[in-house]
């Protein structure tokens, strides 16, 4: 890349990151959204995932037992843990928790 294409790069990038900053309100309401969103498709990936673990766990085999294990170490204390991290996003943006992903019984 020469450097008239990186200049007009980073020319762009900041004239990017200026227009978000003049308009706050508007690109935390376009990324509320979105966020919201995955957050709910993987808290319905994990529900999926803890499922298939206690299945395997009630059939009562060694194998089954160690897959279990592998999906809840591998898959969904990750899952758990981007969930978590996904809600305090939605949060700090000022957007609201739907039902689906509030801890609340």
């Amino acid at each position: 890349m020469d450097s008239q294409h990186r200049s007009h790069s980073i020319r762009r990038r900041s004239a990017l990151s200026t227009q978000s900053l003049s308009n706050p309100g508007k690109s935390r309401h376009e990324l509320i959204n979105p966020l919201t969103g995955v957050a709910l498709r993987l808290k319905f990936i994990y529900a999926t995932a803890v499922t298939a673990a206690l299945a395997l766990r009630v059939q009562n085999s060694e194998q089954g037992a160690d897959v279990a294990d592998c999906l809840r170490t591998g898959v969904c204390d990750p899952l758990d843990c981007q969930l978590t991290q996904l809600k305090e996003i939605i949060e700090k943006l000022g957007g609201p928790l739907p039902a689906g992903l509030r801890d609340e019984p």
